[in-house]
């Protein structure tokens, strides 16, 4: 996942930082190395995304000289943008609202985990960056993001950098008034890390992410208000972009689809000709969705006969030694640390308002798996129903993918079922239960986050276990 998004990623900053003329014709882009520390990647993905921009017409490029800036903009570069930046505008300022609940629980977790030589590199880095104080934001959090070895964050990171379009930000009027603001709150952030002091040192940070970032983004609205109204673009958290993309999107539909129970146990699908209708993709792609299903014994294949959905306890395990489930569980194994340290934090903000006829769906969902002893549906049917209760539609989104990729680890259910740990699954699902009848939200906040810690290190066991790498 991390090398061709990340490669991707890397195309459109560049690009968007040419078109919208930070990078003049004739100037040249930072050097390989340089890219490769800002987005901590390899040079390899570095070259790879100078190569898109150099087939694109944006750049030319030479052995051993950065890359120079050929594109030449037709007429006003800034105006050709206008329409991309306002068909943004709702999800841009729904993200400047709602954003910080998923990313602000991030940035606590990771300041307190610093260490001496952490503080020293992040305070260096956020040096280099002081230039303009929107690149200073992207900069934090992709050194945030990084810090946790967890690319599902770092990903997460840069698709709001690529919605956002940030780099278009920097030809606002009054930017230097708004850098001078920024320059100062750093300086101040900067000095409680030296301080020791993390906790004070984070809520700074994130202060000063929310005020500045709006600044921008205001002004920028400002400038361009009274415009034509234009269709708007909403977020879209892109997590696969590779090859196979179609087969995991599709395949985690029709397991939600098994979770929700809108197909049951036992129950034949459609023909794979009437399901690519349905989803509007080829019968190849359709087939190759099922196999993929097959393998991870979520559907049973029967010649002459057709698909059906797996029993719940099928002692049947998958096969680990399939490339795509292998990518899919590490992505479940990460989707549970993202769950664990935002959670808490989702799910106060969102249930926090709701009353109490509003949480019968997910007490009847918890009394169900309780009933079926299928505790490890828990975590995710509470973060689904968090997702779907959401005002945002970004938190709504990131919920959603989220839902989608501990869907993955349903792969696992047999070891789940028939180990020790079950039974912490099970407390798990009755306290929760309790919880929520009680509208208890911060407790229910609390412990939801502890079941998905539980979760995560219980899948690292496995995957130890069963031969797979934690990378």
């Amino acid at each position: 996942m991390q090398t061709d998004s990340m490669t991707e990623i890397i195309f459109d900053f560049f690009a968007s930082q040419i078109e919208f003329g930070c990078y003049k014709e004739g100037g040249a882009l930072p050097s390989i190395s340089h890219i490769s520390r800002q987005f901590q990647v390899s040079a390899l993905t570095v070259r790879t995304a100078l190569a898109r921009l150099r087939e694109r017409g944006y750049i030319e490029t030479r052995e051993r000289v950065p890359a120079t800036v050929i594109y030449q903009p037709a007429g006003h570069a800034d105006q050709q943008n206008v329409p991309s930046f306002l068909a943004r505008k709702e999800g841009i300022n729904d993200i400047c609202r709602f954003s910080g609940i998923v990313f602000n629980p991030i940035i606590r977790f990771y300041f307190q985990n610093l260490d001496l030589a952490a503080i020293k590199k992040f305070r260096r880095q956020l040096k280099k960056a002081s230039d303009f104080p929107v690149r200073q934001i992207t900069h934090f959090y992709a050194v945030t993001m990084q810090s946790m070895e967890n690319p599902l964050a770092l990903n997460l990171h840069w698709e709001v950098v690529r919605y956002l379009r940030l780099p278009y930000l920097q030809h606002s009027a009054g930017s230097g008034q708004i850098a001078s603001q920024a320059a100062q709150q750093l300086d101040q952030v900067l000095a409680l890390i030296l301080k020791g002091s993390p906790g004070a040192a984070a809520d700074k940070m994130l202060e000063y992410n929310s005020r500045i970032t709006k600044l921008f983004l205001q002004n920028r609205f400002d400038e361009l208000d009274g415009g034509p109204a234009a269709e708007q673009l909403p977020f879209r958290w892109q997590i696969y972009r590779d090859h196979p993309q179609l087969c995991y999107t599709l395949a985690t539909k029709i397991m939600s689809r098994i979770s929700r129970q809108i197909y049951h146990p036992g129950q034949l699908l459609p023909s794979c000709q009437a399901m690519a209708r349905e989803f509007g993709v080829s019968q190849i792609t359709m087939r190759r969705t099922l196999e993929l299903l097959s393998d991870m014994r979520s559907t049973v294949t029967i010649n002459g006969v057709g698909t059906k959905i797996a029993p719940k306890n099928n002692p049947e395990l998958p096969n680990f030694a399939h490339p795509q489930i292998q990518k899919s569980l590490l992505l479940s194994l990460r989707a549970m640390r993202l769950c664990a340290i935002t959670c808490k934090d989702l799910a106060i903000h969102v249930l926090s308002p709701m009353d109490a006829d509003s949480f019968r769906p997910l007490i009847h969902l918890l009394q169900e798996h309780i009933r079926d002893r299928a505790y490890y549906l828990t975590a995710e049917t509470c973060l689904r129903f968090i997702g779907d209760n959401s005002p945002s539609a970004f938190i709504r989104e990131v919920c959603s993918q989220l839902y989608h990729l501990l869907l993955w680890g349903h792969a696992l259910r047999a070891f789940i079922q028939q180990s020790p740990v079950c039974s912490t699954y099970e407390a798990a699902a009755a306290g929760l239960l309790e919880k929520i009848r009680n509208q208890d939200i911060s407790g229910f906040a609390s412990l939801l986050s502890e079941l998905f810690f539980s979760m995560e290190a219980y899948t690292g066991d496995i995957f130890l276990h069963i031969g797979l790498e934690i990378r």
